[in-house]
């Protein structure tokens, strides 16, 4: 996540937290995740409560997620048949979402939290689908609380545990960097190998 967001979450705490997650759920792919774990860090360190980080992610979460189905609702189709191609939607494929959206929308709304794409345009795709508006409140509201819950404990345990994730992070980085060489050394070995034969 970038520096202005970091910035915008110590300023203005909740109220950030909120709109950002909400603009992601709008379908407009900022790191609103990102943002929650940032809030839940910062709670480690009592600036922010981690409770009052899970409500807000989770509001932002439920808004953001709710407008996107409403839009796919009333005009997501032509949205997404004029501008699909952005995002490698044609019209072939739109109409296998929204048949898995009337097979597999509910679960999909839920788990698809966790999954970047789902999650960014996953209102809109069930706006599009045309799930009832019932079915997929109950599911938005369980999986932005579940979702909201689990980035705020992360970021939480980050913060409280700040020197162990450092620590960590660096021998994993070292690790990756020696496997990388090892295995360079040996497709290198074995390219002059099959060169020599």
């Amino acid at each position: 996540m970038s520096h202005s967001f970091l910035m915008y979450v110590e300023q203005y705490g909740y109220l950030a937290v909120a709109v950002l997650v909400a603009i992601e759920g709008l379908g407009i792919p900022i790191s609103g995740g990102a943002s929650v774990v940032a809030a839940g860090t910062f709670a480690a360190h009592g600036s922010l409560s981690v409770v009052g980080v899970m409500l807000a992610a989770t509001i932002g979460a439920f808004v953001g997620s709710t407008l996107s189905y409403f839009i796919g609702r009333r005009g997501g189709r032509a949205l997404l048949q004029r501008y699909g191609h952005w995002i490698r939607l044609d019209a072939a494929k739109l109409a296998k979402t929204e048949s898995y959206y009337a097979r597999h929308g509910v679960r999909t709304i839920f788990f698809g939290r966790y999954i970047a794409p789902v999650r960014v345009f996953g209102g809109l795709l069930a706006g599009v689908a045309r799930m009832p508006f019932a079915t997929i409140m109950v599911a938005n509201v369980i999986g932005a609380m579940a979702w909201a819950a689990t980035w705020s404990a992360l970021g939480y345990a980050i913060g409280k545990n700040i020197s162990i994730v450092k620590e960590g992070l660096i021998e994993f980085v070292i690790a990756v960097g020696v496997f990388a060489c090892v295995w360079l050394l040996v497709r290198w070995l074995r390219a002059r190998k099959l060169r020599s034969s």
